[in-house]
């Protein structure tokens, strides 16, 4: 058996060659098969011994990122391989710049166990690469849906498992080209516009190496799209059954539009009545009789980009705002555009924003024990001389600015805790509701000395709990019952 034989030379003795459109695994069965190996262990030793064994036995067909050991053993190139992929799709969308950006953006879309056609499997002897993707109900070829359990014995069937036998059900062994059919009915339509499209997503193009930007200029043409159906983004959301989010990262309206998965694509399409291939189409007609901004070019340099992000982060310390990417990407002034060409800038605005937010926090946490000491002292102070513990009478001692509260509102909120903390003590409140009643009078009080606008949103901003957690309280209720929501 060549199982048990090791190989001394590079390729196998068979090597037949993927067919057009035919998934990674289903090739890779094949191959094995006809070269008398049966299981993935011994042929993981020979195609990827690079590869631990546990992703040998977790291939799924995306994309692999080593394929020296395959090409030779195989006699087959690369490109040829990646075909057998989600490759093409992927690239198509800028979804392959590192080897889990396609996983993320197809994870959804893509059935976790094999489905299959039993037509196909008797007639052409391969599994196809359309097959995996769950949005396909049916085969187009013969009007049939697609079947995701052995016909015979009902059990799940896993995408690459042992013994490596084409078209036999792992568990019962029994022939699923055998495997009775069920017409396809309802969604007949959907099966054939959707397996149109992956055939155009799936199979390489001369122009995906052509621009880095390709998938800004796709998001372009869907925004373009929305617009001359006169809706808004909020309006399509609404229509489409989408979060607007994931409208605007269809559309690469935010930093995050990689973090929008295909699914989405799909969706916006089907509501604007366009095929994925239209859209491509419309892109490459734009480029070519009318050009397209050219943003394929780096306008500066890594190193600048990630110095201005560092001082944005810097303001957004100084200033107590929230460090975000929008925020940081707005004050360093980098688009979109710029930061989506290069992943390694990606992941280096990421790094910072978690490491400003560490600091932002470390920062916050010293200045509240310097608040807490201050107070402490002062209502010591304010005890001994007979005088009432109350906001203003604190901010004055501490030299707190009576402003608003939008302003210096983090040491407001600090000095409405240890104050509201104090009287708790004081009058021994045991119960949660009478603690929070003190802490909402407190709040009004402190809301009237800086001359701010009484709303329910600003008190409950200062307790520091949630409006709708405090309405729950009768006797603040009562409290509050003539002030606006906001």
């Amino acid at each position: 058996m060549i199982d048990q034989v090791r190989y001394y030379f590079e390729a196998l003795p068979l090597h037949p060659q993927p067919e057009k459109l035919e998934s990674l695994t289903s090739y890779l069965t094949r191959l094995a098969e006809a070269n008398g190996i049966q299981t993935s262990s011994a042929f993981a030793h020979i195609c990827f011994p690079e590869y631990n064994i546990e992703a040998i036995h977790s291939l799924n067909d995306f994309p692999l990122y080593s394929l020296m050991n395959l090409q030779a053993a195989a006699c087959c190139s690369e490109a040829v391989v990646q075909a057998t992929t989600f490759y093409h799709l992927g690239r198509k969308f800028g979804r392959v710049y590192d080897s889990r950006a396609c996983y993320h953006f197809l994870r959804n879309s893509i059935a976790p166990f094999f489905r299959y056609c039993p037509l196909c499997i008797k007639e052409r002897g391969y599994y196809s690469l359309l097959w995996r993707f769950l949005f396909v109900k049916g085969c187009s070829d013969h009007a049939c849906n697609l079947l995701d359990t052995c016909g015979h014995c009902g059990e799940k069937i896993l995408i690459f498992t042992s013994p490596l036998q084409f078209g036999l059900c792992p568990s019962c062994g029994r022939n699923l080209g055998l495997c009775r059919i069920q017409p396809l009915i309802e969604a007949e339509e959907d099966t054939l516009s959707y397996s149109q499209d992956l055939l155009f997503l799936l199979s390489p193009q001369p122009w995906e190496s052509m621009t880095s930007t390709l998938a800004q200029h796709v998001g372009e043409q869907f925004a373009l799209l929305r617009q001359s159906k006169e809706l808004t983004v909020q309006e399509m959301a609404e229509r489409a059954g989408l979060p607007p989010r994931k409208i605007k990262g269809v559309e690469f309206d935010i930093i995050d539009t990689y973090t929008t998965p295909f699914q989405s694509y799909l969706q916006c399409a089907k509501y604007l009545g366009v095929s994925l291939h239209n859209i491509f189409d419309a892109v490459l007609e734009r480029r070519r009789f009318h050009g397209l901004p050219q943003t394929d070019q780096i306008q500066r340099s890594e190193n600048e980009s990630i110095t201005k992000m560092q001082k944005a982060i810097k303001i957004l310390i100084e200033c107590k705002m929230p460090i975000t990417k929008n925020a940081v990407c707005r004050i360093a002034q980098l688009s979109n555009a710029e930061l989506l060409q290069s992943p390694s800038l990606g992941i280096q605005l990421q790094q910072l924003v978690l490491a400003g937010r560490a600091e932002q926090r470390q920062q916050v946490i010293l200045e509240k024990n310097a608040i807490q000491d201050k107070v402490s002292e002062m209502i010591k102070q304010l005890e001994h001389s007979g005088k009432p513990v109350t906001y203003q009478s604190i901010s004055t001692l501490i030299s707190v600015a009576s402003v608003s509260s939008s302003e210096n509102w983090q040491m407001i909120r600090f000095i409405n805790q240890y104050i509201s903390q104090y009287l708790y003590d004081q009058h021994n409140i045991v119960q949660e509701e009478d603690r929070l009643v003190v802490r909402t009078e407190i709040a009004i009080n402190q809301l009237k000395e800086l001359g701010a606008v009484l709303t329910r949103r600003a008190i409950a901003a200062i307790v520091g709990r949630y409006q709708e957690d405090l309405q729950q309280y009768p006797f603040i209720e009562v409290l509050w019952k003539d002030f606006p929501e906001t």
